[in-house]
């Protein structure tokens, strides 16, 4: 390899530097507000196509779920029946 092989250096002050780098992640963190805000509100949509409003009238009869600490979501221990009062 010779001398001319290697890229030259831009020799940047370290503000300009910091400057550049400054404006590159103010870029990125932008795109990322962006995309963060895209993404939620398509898991909202997606959420509420198959939830539903849940209401309940005095004196009905009604399973509770409780999580128990030793297991997942999956396997939550019904107590009840409980009544709405």
């Amino acid at each position: 390899m010779n001398e001319g092989d290697f890229p030259t250096l831009k020799n940047k002050s370290t503000a300009e530097f910091l400057k550049a780098l400054r404006d590159k992640l103010e870029t990125a963190r932008s795109y990322s507000d962006a995309h963060a805000v895209n993404v939620q509100q398509r898991y909202i949509t997606r959420y509420d196509k198959r939830s539903q409003e849940k209401s309940f009238t005095i004196g009905e009869s009604v399973l509770v779920l409780q999580k128990d600490s030793n297991s997942s979501k999956v396997f939550s221990k019904g107590i009840g029946p409980a009544i709405i009062f």
